[in-house]
């Protein structure tokens, strides 16, 4: 949902009467978003009619998978739902040649709704999923920060097995510029950058990792993976596209997928690009770790 902090009294006061949420335009009942009563016909050819519908009813989800390795990837993506929803399917048996891609659907059904924090996540072994529902934190303000300094290019190099030799170009005064100049032979790619810390990076107390994102190409989009390993060995993933305008973009660490108090601290750091032509050229800079807060 796009404003998961809306209305925080409503679960903390336990209101029983309805309440009409300007921001969200939703009615809430007991802190619960209510069921639109819109006909389906208002839902032809988009996924929802209005917020009730989106937040509070069943609608129709689409997951990505994307085989990133040189040989066919078979696997299962299985979606992973919050507590009281379901899907039909939730499972998608999945054969993928190499940088091969398709597309699943399903029919998700909401249990009790609540205004907290609800994502839908995905997972399959030998391909990257997309899964894109959840929430966006835009909205809650950045209580504090501290740099880092992945800003800085002569701490990063190309990792083996990028499809075309990568370039890492300074970028203003705290940036770096990864650009691969001509076409991988299989017209789209895959590349990495690691980055060599001195000491390992202390990132409990933080909710996120923003950075300054831009992409230079004039047409095409690139994902840019954030890819950290903790102070456990375990390696996690965010991703985000590339916008064509410099901005601001958060890598939340729920989107990583750890639990509990969250990452243990970060051992090494890969930032990874995706193309569909095999031509990257996006800039990241500013580098620092923020706590997020609600809204005032």
């Amino acid at each position: 949902m796009e404003r998961s902090a809306a209305r925080p009294s409503l679960r903390s006061e336990k209101h029983t009467t309805e309440d009409y949420d300007y921001d969200l335009q939703v009615w809430i009942v007991d802190g619960l978003v209510k069921v639109c009563g819109h006909r389906d016909e208002m839902r032809q050819g988009r996924k929802w009619c209005c917020n009730a519908y989106r937040l509070a009813g069943p609608f129709d989800y689409a997951v990505e998978a994307v085989n990133l390795g040189a040989e066919t990837a078979r696997g299962t993506v299985e979606l992973a739902l919050p507590a009281g929803w379901s899907a039909t399917p939730a499972r998608f048996p999945f054969a993928l040649a190499a940088l091969g891609r398709e597309e699943f659907r399903a029919r998700v059904t909401l249990g009790a709704r609540s205004l907290d924090t609800r994502r839908i996540g995905a997972g399959a072994g030998g391909a990257t999923v997309f899964s894109d529902f959840q929430e966006d934190d835009a909205a809650w303000r950045v209580a504090a920060e501290a740099p880092l300094p992945w800003g800085d290019p002569t701490r990063w190099s190309p990792a083996a097995g990028n499809a075309a030799p990568l370039e890492i170009h300074p970028a203003g005064t705290s940036g770096m510029r990864l650009r691969v100049a001509r076409r991988s032979a299989t017209g789209e790619g895959w590349y990495e950058a690691e980055c060599r810390l001195d000491l390992p990076t202390d990132l409990t107390g933080f909710d996120a990792v923003l950075c300054t994102l831009r992409s230079h190409r004039q047409e095409g989009e690139q994902y840019v993976f954030l890819m950290l390993t903790d102070a456990g060995g375990e390696q996690r993933t965010a991703s985000r596209t590339a916008p064509a305008a410099a901005a601001d973009t958060r890598f939340p660490f729920r989107d990583f997928g750890w639990s509990g108090a969250g990452p243990r601290g970060a051992a090494r750091v890969k930032i990874g690009v995706w193309s569909g032509d095999g031509v990257v050229d996006v800039e990241l800079g500013r580098f620092r770790l923020v706590r997020l807060a609600p809204p005032d």
